[in-house]
C-alpha cells in the first residue's frame, strides 16, 4: 500500500486527534490547543493514504539547544509494520538537518513496546529517569544525532541539559512531599508532571538546606534534606551575589529569618543566572516587577511557570475564531490569568482565592485540561475548562464562568450553545457539564439547550448520524444510563431536538434545502465565513440558537412544521453549510410579521417589504427556526448535485427545495461523515 509522507497543518487537527485517542493507552493526550500549536507551527508530518485518510503522525518542536523534542510518534494499528515510524522519522531528520539542528531527542516509558523501536531509528539511550507522575515508571532518554561535529555533546547528552533550569523555593520543595489530596501542595506538584521531565530542569539554592534545618518535625525535615541534595546548586561567587542581595535589600523587607532566606535566595538564583524563581509566596509574586528590574529574576508561580512551558511547548497559540477578529475562543495565557481571577467571574458569595485555586489546579495540568478564554474585542468574557474522556467520546465541562460586567446578553445563551457546538465540530457523541461548573445565571440555559440533569451533573448528547430511534438509546445508555428515562417518553421528532443534530430515521417531517445570500447567511447559518471574515456576523443573531428567516409566501404555502433545513449558501463558492430544525412556518402580512420578529433573524425591514413586492401589508413568509448547527464538512455545489443525481432530481436553487427523506439523510452523511473528521 502506497503512503504520502506530507506535512500536516490545522486542517488535519481533527484527524491527528482521533488517532491519538485512538492509542491513549501509551501516548496519553495532548490539549487541542497544544496539538493544534504543533500543527500550526510546521511541528507535524504525517503518512497519509490516497484517499487522505492519516494512517500516521509526528509531532516535533526545535529547542534552543539546537535538538530536536519528538512529542508523539504514532501509527494507527491497523498499518502497523508498514515501515511508517522510518519514513516519519527519515523525513524529520531531513527537515531538521535542512535546518541545521544537531540531534532528535525524546523520552519513552521503559514498559512500553515502543522502547524496542527507537533502536532500529538510529536512537541511543543515554540515560533513565523515575517519571515525574504518580506512577513513578521509568522513563528512557533516547537521542539520535545529527552532526558528526556534535559526537562530544552527543554522549553527554543527558536530557537535564536541555531544559529550562528554574529555582524553586522552600514552600514549592515542602509541597512535593505534602499528600496527593491537598489541595495547596496541587500546582506545586504539577511541576513534577511527565510531560515536563525534558522542559524544565528545577534546582534548589543551598539556601533552602538552611530553611530546611529551622523545621522541628524530624522525620519530614530528613525527607526535604535529601530530596534538596539532589537538586542543590552550588554556591555562587561571592561578589556578584553580594551586589544583588544589597539591591535586593533596598526594595524586599527583611523582617524575620524567612524574609532573609527569601532575599539571599534571589540573589543566589541571580548569581547562578538561572532566568526563573518558582515560589507561591504572595509578596514576592507581587514583587515580581521590581525584583526583574532589580535582579534579572522573573519570580513566577507554579501555574504561571506551566503556562509559559506549556506555550513553548504546543508552539503559537491558535485561536477558534467566532465572529472574525471580533470574538474569539483562545488558550488561556500567563497574561490572562488575572483578569479572569477578577470579581467579575465569581460566583455569588464565592471567594475570589477559592476560584483562583480552582483554575490554578487546571491550569497546572495542562496535558488533562484544555483552559480557554473568549475574547471580545480584546476584552474577556468568559473562561471555560474542558477535558476529553479517555474513549473520545464526551468533553467535560469542569469550569464555565461569563463576567458579570457589561455585555451583549446573548453572550450567556451562546456560552452554553458552544459547548455543543464544539463537541459537534470535534466529533464527541455528548457534553458533560458538572454541577458545581457553571455559576446559577447560566443554569437555566442548561434546560433551553437540551441537557439532562443527572443529579450531580448534566448531560446534552450531540449524535452527528443518521440511527435509528433504537439505535440512539442504545447509545444514550451506553454512555449515561440514567438518562434514558428522561429521553425515553420523548417522540423521534422530539428526540432530534433534544440531541442535535442527530438524524432520526423515524421522525416523520418536512425536509428542506434552503438556499440564502451570502450576506445574510453570515449573520444566521454560516459560521465558516464568520469565522474567516475580519468582522464576522451579527453576536445578535448569529450567536442565538433560534432564529427567523424571510422568503416569499407564494413558495411552500403548504409548508409546515415540524422539519429539517439543510442551508446552502449562494454565491460562486455555493456549498451547504449548516443543519436547523424548522419550527414554524407563518404567512402573514410583512409589517405584522417583521414586528413579531424583530428581535431575531438579520434581514432589514427594507428587505422584508422587497420579499413582499415593496408592500408593506404584502404576504411574506417567515420559516422560524433553531438548533443551528455548522456541518462538519461543508458541501460544495457538484458534490450536492451529485447525490441529487443519484436520486432521479435536477437541483436548482432559485427557492427552497423540498427532499425526501433518503435524499436529506444521504446529504447529512456527507456534512457529518462518520469516524472522519475533518
Amino acid at each position: 500500500m502506497d503512503f504520502d509522507i506530507c506535512r500536516l497543518d490545522v486542517s488535519d487537527c481533527d484527524a491527528v486527534d482521533s488517532l491519538m485517542k485512538a492509542n491513549s493507552g501509551t501516548l496519553g493526550f495532548l490539549p487541542r490547543e497544544a496539538l493544534l500549536g504543533y500543527l500550526g507551527s510546521g511541528g507535524a508530518l504525517g503518512a497519509k493514504q490516497s484517499d487522505g485518510q492519516l494512517a500516521a503522525y509526528i509531532l516535533s518542536a526545535a529547542r534552543r539547544s539546537g535538538a530536536v523534542r519528538i512529542a508523539h510518534l504514532c501509527v494507527s494499528k491497523a498499518f502497523n509494520g508498514q515501515g511508517l515510524a522510518k519514513r516519519l522519522v527519515d523525513g524529520l531528520v531531513e527537515d531538521s538537518r535542512k535546518k541545521d539542528l544537531d540531534a532528535l531527542d525524546l523520552h519513552c516509558r521503559r514498559d512500553y513496546p515502543a522502547n524496542a523501536m527507537w533502536p532500529k531509528l538510529k536512537f541511543i539511550p543515554l540515560g533513565e529517569k523515575p517519571g515525574r507522575g504518580s506512577s513513578g515508571k521509568t522513563l528512557t532518554y533516547w537521542r539520535r544525532t545529527l552532526k558528526s561535529s556534535s559526537q562530544a555533546d552527543f554522549f553527554y547528552g543527558d536530557s537535564d541539559t536541555q531544559g529550562i533550569e528554574v529555582v524553586i523555593d522552600s514552600v514549592v520543595l515542602f509541597d512535593f512531599d505534602k499528600p496527593d489530596d491537598d489541595e495547596s501542595a496541587m500546582t506545586s506538584k504539577a511541576l513534577l508532571s511527565d510531560f515536563l521531565i525534558d522542559a524544565i530542569n528545577i534546582r534548589v539554592t543551598d539556601e533552602t538546606l538552611v530553611e530546611i534545618n529551622r523545621d522541628d518535625d524530624v522525620p519530614r525535615r530528613d525527607r526535604s534534606r535529601q530530596r534538596a541534595l539532589a537538586l542543590v546548586h552550588q554556591h555562587p561567587d561571592g561578589e556578584a551575589f553580594d551586589q544583588i542581595r544589597a539591591a535586593l535589600e533596598d526594595i524586599l523587607p527583611a523582617n524575620d529569618p524567612n524574609d532573609k532566606s527569601d532575599i539571599d535566595q534571589l540573589a543566589k538564583t541571580a548569581a547562578l543566572n538561572v532566568a526563573y524563581f518558582v515560589t507561591r509566596d504572595d509578596d514576592l509574586l507581587k514583587a515580581s516587577d521590581s525584583i526583574l528590574e532589580t535582579a534579572g529574576v522573573q519570580v513566577v508561580s507554579p501555574t504561571q511557570l506551566i503556562l509559559e512551558i506549556n506555550a513553548a511547548l504546543s508552539g503559537p497559540a491558535t485561536s477558534e475564531h467566532v465572529l472574525g477578529d471580533q470574538m474569539q475562543w483562545r488558550r488561556l495565557s500567563s497574561d490572562d490569568r488575572a483578569r479572569v481571577e477578577a470579581p467579575a467571574f465569581l460566583r455569588k458569595g464565592e471567594r475570589k482565592h477559592k476560584f483562583a485555586s480552582e483554575l490554578d489546579a487546571h491550569l497546572s495540568a495542562p496535558a488533562d485540561a484544555d483552559c480557554q478564554v473568549l475574547d471580545f474585542m480584546g476584552d474577556i468574557v468568559a473562561v471555560r475548562v474542558i477535558s476529553r474522556t479517555d474513549d473520545g467520546r464526551l468533553l467535560r465541562i469542569h469550569l464555565g464562568r461569563v463576567t458579570h460586567r457589561s455585555h451583549p446578553p446573548i453572550l450567556d445563551s451562546y456560552f452554553i450553545m458552544s459547548f455543543i457546538l464544539k463537541a459537534v465540530s470535534d466529533g464527541f457523541d455528548a457534553v458533560i457539564v458538572d454541577a458545581e461548573a457553571v455559576t446559577e445565571n447560566l443554569r437555566p440555559y442548561l434546560d433551553d439547550f437540551g441537557f439532562v440533569d443527572l443529579d450531580g451533573s448534566f448531560a446534552r448528547f450531540c449524535f452527528s448520524e443518521v440511527m435509528s430511534r433504537d439505535e440512539v438509546m442504545a447509545r444514550v445508555e451506553a454512555l449515561q444510563p440514567r438518562a434514558v428515562d428522561g429521553l425515553a417518553r420523548l417522540s423521534p421528532v422530539q428526540l432530534e431536538g433534544m440531541i442535535s443534530p442527530v438524524c432520526i430515521r423515524e421522525a416523520q417531517q418536512a425536509f428542506l434545502l434552503v438556499p440564502v445570500h451570502p450576506g445574510y447567511a453570515i449573520n444566521i447559518v454560516d459560521f465558516g465565513t464568520s469565522a474567516i471574515e475580519l468582522f464576522g456576523g451579527k453576536e445578535s443573531t448569529l450567536l442565538r440558537w433560534d432564529n427567523v428567516y424571510y422568503r416569499s409566501a407564494k413558495q411552500h404555502r403548504k409548508l409546515a412544521p415540524p422539519g429539517r433545513i439543510l442551508w446552502y449558501v449562494t454565491g460562486e463558492n455555493g456549498r451547504i453549510v449548516s443543519v436547523s430544525h424548522l419550527d414554524g412556518v407563518e404567512i402573514g402580512e410583512a409589517q405584522e410579521l417583521f414586528k413579531k420578529h424583530q428581535k431575531r433573524g438579520t434581514l432589514e425591514w427594507r428587505d422584508v417589504v422587497r420579499i413582499a413586492g415593496g408592500d408593506p401589508a404584502g404576504e411574506v413568509m417567515a420559516l422560524t427556526f433553531s438548533n443551528t448547527i455548522p456541518l462538519r464538512r461543508e458541501i460544495p455545489l457538484d458534490e450536492a448535485r451529485g447525490v441529487f443525481g443519484e436520486h432521479g432530481r435536477g437541483l436548482q436553487l432559485q427557492s427552497p427545495v423540498s427532499l425526501s427523506p433518503s435524499l436529506f439523510q444521504d446529504l447529512f452523511k456527507l456534512g457529518f461523515p462518520t469516524g472522519v473528521s475533518t
